[in-house]
């Protein structure tokens, strides 16, 4: 039998462990909402996520798309690839390279983009999850976060509240031993 003692040590570790994975996943989501409510591409590590926001790929690429995309260095011709574009993440098929320029074009586009530079180039798309990115759209509203917020917080603390009259019961029940 545990002793109450190291019941509530286990009790100490998972909230401490609850908290910090609490505390880890806003962290997340925040820095993941900021960038997509500024439309940015975000980056972690070689990878980044970014959302479909124009019919220009379609058929090959829905909206409200979510792209997983992969930073390289070697573009080719037919890639589909996410660039920046006055701060704005734009996902456009490689038709050309020129030199110091590479020429991008949306397939349900009929004229070609203004040339751009590597610099501006995020990554080469290596998943689509059609639909994805609308749930992500709906999830960064301040609604939805105070109500995802909201949930965590009093899942939290029925957790604690669960673990602490379990606790107690155990105490009771080696005290009529």
């Amino acid at each position: 039998m545990e002793t109450k003692e190291k019941k509530k040590n286990k009790l100490v570790n998972s909230i401490i462990l609850i908290a910090i994975v609490f505390v880890v996943g806003i962290s997340i989501l925040t820095i993941a909402f900021r960038s997509i409510k500024n439309n940015s591409v975000l980056m972690i590590g070689k990878y980044g996520l970014s959302v479909v926001l124009t019919e220009s790929m379609k058929p090959e690429i829905s909206v409200n798309s979510l792209l997983v995309i992969k930073e390289t260095n070697e573009y080719v011709e037919d890639k589909i690839i996410v660039f920046q574009n006055q701060g704005r993440p734009v996902v456009h098929r490689i038709i050309r390279i020129e030199q110091d320029s590479i020429i991008t074009q949306g397939d349900n586009n009929t004229g070609e983009d203004l040339p751009i530079t590597r610099d501006q180039i995020k990554g080469e798309v290596v998943l689509e999850i059609p639909l994805l990115g609308l749930l992500i759209k709906i999830l960064k509203s301040p609604f939805v976060i105070t109500c995802v917020i909201g949930t965590s917080i009093l899942l939290l603390v029925i957790s604690f509240v669960k673990e602490k009259k379990e606790i107690e019961e155990g105490g009771e029940n080696n005290e009529e031993k």
